[in-house]
């Protein structure tokens, strides 16, 4: 285990609450944030830059991710994924 120097008290005041056992109430209570649904052209219109050589790999990466990409496709599959009818 390692030991807190006293001082550090006045600058973090979470270092004399952990040096304690304590943990900070704000620890752990990240909220999940609204994200805008998926918009098919916008994440198409992204990949298009992409194509034609106007963007970097990691900013079409950025771009889809912000974008939901993720959330598109997952509802893509679970929609084929339910029997019709």
């Amino acid at each position: 285990m390692f030991t807190i120097d006293s001082n550090l008290g006045d600058v973090w005041p979470e270092a004399k609450l952990e040096s304690a056992g304590a943990v900070p109430p704000y620890v752990g209570t990240l909220t999940v944030m609204d994200r805008p649904a998926a918009d098919p052209a916008k994440l198409l219109s992204h990949w298009m830059e992409w194509e034609r050589g106007e963007t970097t790999p990691g900013e079409i990466m950025k771009q889809l991710k912000l974008g939901g990409l993720r959330d598109l496709l997952e509802a893509m599959v679970e929609a084929s994924e339910t029997p019709a009818g």
